[in-house]
């Protein structure tokens, strides 16, 4: 018989593909037919003894969507800033790359001019033992130049850092004190530890990204330095002036990177830009967390120098750096709070 000439199945509405009564089946399907039927019967949807007592619920074609959540007015005033830090930003950084000083090698003339403002800078602190007496004894055979600018001054820092790897070379000569000058002057730190001495102990200038310190490369070994471990810094403040000095050299690693990146480059600034958002939004949900070091804090030598715009108020390295990211590198999904 066929399948069509089988009459309907009261329960499921459906006509039999063949006939149970048929001599010809084997018992045994017969009785797996039958508890198949059993089971289905027990989970079908037309019993209503398990039916579900809960109200019922109207699909809406936005289901799938989260609920809108209140944006904090911190992370909102972020997006009102965008204009004006952006502006800020790239007025600063062009006055530093087209107004900066660029680094020189060191000839003979500008070796001796070196030594002579060292020698200045030296005599001028209130006592000098060790080997800061040692190295005045050698720059007494200096020769005298005949004109030089006398009112400008050495830096500090430099003067100290450079004074440290005297004594580790054990200079002994005005020769040893050129070598080591101009040594330092070509050669990059190496590794973390050195990176990070060398940012601590050197205020950031524009000359340091055109020589042979920071290059093309090693710009972005820093920027990674800064989101695996300075950021943190950064964010816990615990040093005013560590704080100060890595806010600043993040700023001028920001002016120094090029704007079209590959995709390798565009990976790490969104690390870096995904940790500046962490670090902020973190400080939202404080009640009291620490007044950040605003970049009008964090205003290099050479900055004053060259007379730059004061930062917009309120505004710290971390929602620069993010801005910046989310902006000129076009990774404004960044900023969707």
């Amino acid at each position: 018989m066929d399948s069509e000439d089988h009459p309907l199945d009261s329960t499921f509405g459906q006509q039999r593909a063949f006939s149970l009564d048929d001599p010809l089946v084997d018992p045994k399907v017969v009785a797996y037919l039958h508890g198949v039927r059993t089971q289905a019967l027990k989970t079908s949807v037309i019993s209503t003894s398990g039916r579900s007592t809960l109200p019922k619920h109207s699909a809406d074609l936005y289901d799938d969507q989260t609920p809108s959540k209140e944006i904090p007015a911190s992370l909102l005033a972020i997006e009102d800033g965008i204009p004006s830090w952006i502006k800020w930003f790239k007025e600063t950084r062009d006055i530093i790359l087209e107004e900066g000083k660029s680094s020189q090698e060191y000839d003979e003339g500008s070796l001796e001019l070196v030594l002579h403002h060292l020698k200045d800078y030296l005599q001028s602190q209130k006592s000098n033992k060790g080997i800061s007496a040692h190295i005045l004894n050698i720059l007494e055979n200096l020769p005298s130049m005949s004109k030089y600018n006398e009112e400008l001054e050495i830096d500090p820092e430099w003067a100290q850092s450079m004074l440290t790897k005297f004594k580790a070379k054990k200079v002994s000569s005005l020769e040893d004190l050129k070598k080591c000058i101009k040594f330092e002057n070509q050669s990059p730190p190496r590794g973390f530890k050195a990176w990070y001495h060398f940012l601590q102990s050197h205020e950031p200038q524009h000359i340091y990204f055109t020589g042979k310190i920071i290059n093309g490369e090693s710009v972005w070994t820093l920027l990674q330095y800064m989101s695996q471990e300075w950021i943190k810094d950064i964010h816990k403040q615990k040093k005013f002036q560590r704080v100060q000095r890595f806010s600043t050299w993040l700023l001028y690693i920001l002016f120094h990177l090029p704007t079209d990146v590959t995709a390798e480059y565009v990976s790490n600034l969104r690390e870096l830009g995904k940790r500046c958002k962490r670090a902020i939004v973190s400080d939202v949900s404080v009640a009291e967390s620490k007044r950040p070091i605003l970049l009008e804090d964090c205003q290099s030598l050479e900055m004053r120098e060259l007379n730059t715009p004061l930062p917009p108020k309120d505004l710290d390295i971390l929602k620069l750096t993010l801005v910046v990211i989310a902006v000129v590198y076009r990774q404004r999904d960044l900023t969707d709070w």
